[in-house]
Formats: C-alpha cells, sequence, structure tokens
C-alpha cells in the first residue's frame, strides 16, 4: 500500500501517475506476450497435424504469411493474416479477403490470400472469382469453396520473417 504525506494540509499518495502507468503497461504487455506464446504453440501444434493428415485438415484459425507483392498495400510482404473457417459459403461476399489453394498449382503447400471480385454459385457450389489488390487483372481460376483455407480476421505486419523462422 502506498505512503500517504501530508503537505500543507492536502493528502498524497507517494505513488505518482508515471509509477501507475508502468505498472499497468508491463500487465497488458505480459498478457499480449502470453497470448503470442500460446498462438505459437498452438501454430506448431498445428503444422504437425497438416503435416500428418495432409491438406484436407482445416484448424478453424490459421495464420498464413503473405510472400508476394500481389495484396500490397494493404497487406505486405511478411505481413502475417489470420484466417477462420467460414463455415457458411454463402457468407464469403465480394470485398472479404480470403486465403486458398488454387487449383490450378499441383503442390498443395502454396497457399494464395486475394480479395473476392464476383461470387458465382454452379450446381449449389459456390466458387469464387479473385484478385490481388496490386494486380492489374483477376485470377484466370475460380476458387471453389473447399479450397478456401479461411477468410481473413486480421494482419500482423512483419511477423513472416518469425514464422519462416519457426
Amino acid at each position: 500500500m502506498a505512503k500517504k504525506r501530508v503537505k500543507n494540509n492536502k493528502v498524497s499518495n507517494t505513488t505518482d501517475s508515471k509509477t501507475i502507468l508502468l505498472k499497468w503497461a508491463s500487465k497488458i504487455l505480459f498478457v499480449i506476450l502470453v497470448l503470442l506464446c500460446l498462438f505459437i504453440i498452438y501454430y506448431i501444434i498445428s503444422v504437425k497435424v497438416y503435416r500428418n493428415t495432409g491438406y484436407k485438415y482445416r484448424p478453424f484459425i490459421s495464420m498464413h504469411s503473405i510472400s508476394s507483392q500481389s495484396m500490397e498495400p494493404n497487406y505486405n510482404i511478411n505481413d502475417v493474416v489470420i484466417d477462420y473457417i467460414e463455415k457458411n459459403p454463402k457468407n464469403i461476399k465480394v470485398g472479404d479477403v480470403i486465403t486458398f489453394l488454387p487449383s490450378n498449382f499441383n503442390d498443395n503447400s502454396i497457399t494464395m490470400t486475394h480479395r473476392v471480385v464476383e461470387v458465382v454459385e454452379i450446381d449449389n457450389i459456390y466458387y469464387y472469382k479473385t484478385k490481388g489488390d496490386n494486380n492489374l487483372e483477376a485470377d484466370e481460376f475460380l476458387v471453389s469453396y473447399d479450397n478456401v483455407l479461411g477468410k481473413v480476421l486480421f494482419k500482423i505486419p512483419y511477423v513472416g520473417k518469425l514464422q519462416f523462422l519457426l
């Protein structure tokens, strides 16, 4: 408990506002670090499960690094996007940013993050026309809902370097 002093008939705390501010800042920083550690542990476990089960594994929350300039200036190289699984394909709308496995690549480890510019429904299956924000034209292929890994929730700038290190 802080000591109280009487000066000129006024009671004042010896703990000043800077000390209180520093205590709160350190508590907030600690909580952020704990959350970051938990998320990194979740990420490492997800990667191990993905390697064991193949590309059909879809965690509810995933993170993907941006590795090209196609989404600049909104998403830069080495930004990390946090995605969540959108369970209803109708909820992916024009303007949403999604991460997906492009069907025209043979490598299932390559993901793309682009903005939806058109939604197409064919025989009750949803497809999305996508485009990088920095690209002049839309992608040549449609993305089926089955290839969508997630809808972008938010980004963390420059954390991709740490992700590549892990």
